[in-house]
């Protein structure tokens, strides 16, 4: 991964944990948007390594989802409906792909 990549990963990593901690989960869910589907890539994995540290210490929880063009669309909308259980926040990483 090239280093420019994962200092940007860091610094977006720091900013969605900054809002899902300072806001409560019925909020809302967060996403992000990426131009490349390595940027998304490097951030969904290093939020999947989070994620399991936050049910560690017992934090507010949140699951990270992945959002393509390349998905069906019935796969796009599972992503995007609410969940039923409104104890955990979706950090949706998406790529806009043309």
């Amino acid at each position: 991964i090239p280093m420019h990549i994962e200092l940007c990963s860091i610094v977006i990593i720091e900013k969605i944990l900054e809002i899902h901690n300072s806001h409560s989960i019925k909020d809302g869910n967060i996403i992000c948007f990426f131009s490349e589907q390595n940027e998304a890539d490097t951030v969904r994995q290093n939020l999947e390594a989070l994620c399991v540290q936050q049910l560690d210490r017992n934090e507010k929880e949140f699951e990270v989802l992945a959002l393509y063009g390349k998905q069906t669309p019935i796969n796009q909308q599972n992503i995007l409906n609410s969940t039923s259980s409104r104890k955990k926040r979706k950090i949706i990483i998406a790529i806009n792909e043309s």
